[in-house]
């Protein structure tokens, strides 16, 4: 199947991000810390919005959604493996591609992988805003964090994952909920930097990276080895799976 010019242009978009983003902070490599002292108090000694009440809001409202999210593919799970026979109550392509996109996106990439393994000390922890840290660029994998680190951010990655349902809405809706997406990750990705959480670049990084995994797998999913599958062959594999899950605990 050929690429669409939308589908095509979406991946350069993503590449020329990647490329600017990039080039901006080789370019101004202490533009992180520029726009983390925005947000900074020095008399207080602290990052005031971190607190702040529709910051709170915002930070639990994109948490919110992902619970929400695990919620509903657990529970149409659980439904298929409850009773094999009947049809899920939603499209099995797209459970298949919101569910991998969620685990690789903040779940594998961001959290498990990135967070965990590059060492970069969050904005809170470093000397600059009377933290003990050092600061050390995005780039430069190492630092003083052990665990939970800065780069890049999970809740903005999570915040960027709602990409995924986006670019599933029909033509006349999708840019519209993608422009609507972009615009609730822009909001988390302040909500973060402004508390002192993430640099500039953790956030950046965490869209673009996750905007990257949605694109690889929707052509996979949606133009790629599952393209000439119908929703009937879907239903049908799902159908056999849930039946030998049943077997395999003895409830078959």
């Amino acid at each position: 199947m050929q690429p669409s010019a939308s589908f095509k242009l979406s991946f350069w978009l993503i590449v020329a991000g990647f490329l600017v983003v990039g080039i901006v902070l080789a370019l101004a490599p202490g533009l992180d810390l520029r726009i983390s002292a925005w947000f900074y108090d020095a008399a207080a000694r602290s990052f005031p919005m971190a607190t702040n009440r529709v910051i709170v809001i915002l930070r639990d409202a994109n948490r919110a959604i992902d619970i929400l999210f695990g919620v509903v593919a657990a529970a149409v799970v659980l439904f298929k493996l409850w009773r094999p026979s009947l049809p899920m109550p939603v499209s099995g392509r797209a459970l298949l591609f919101l569910s991998l996109t969620f685990a690789l996106a903040p779940g594998l990439v961001a959290n498990a992988i990135f967070k965990e393994n590059w060492g970069r000390p969050r904005p809170v922890h470093v000397t600059e805003f009377n933290g003990a840290a050092k600061f050390v660029p995005w780039d430069t994998l190492g630092g003083e964090c052990r665990r939970n680190c800065s780069f890049f951010s999970g809740e903005v990655s999570a915040a960027a994952w709602t990409l995924a349902p986006a670019v599933l809405m029909p033509p006349p809706a999708r840019g519209v909920a993608v422009a609507a997406a972009l615009a609730f990750t822009a909001v988390i990705a302040f909500v973060r930097i402004s508390a002192g959480g993430h640099f500039f670049s953790d956030a950046a990084f965490a869209l673009l990276a996750t905007a990257l995994i949605i694109w690889l797998m929707y052509g996979a999913i949606y133009r790629g080895w599952w393209r000439d599958a119908t929703e009937e062959i879907i239903e049908r594999r799902m159908t056999r799976f849930a039946g030998a899950v049943r077997r395999l605990f003895g409830a078959g």
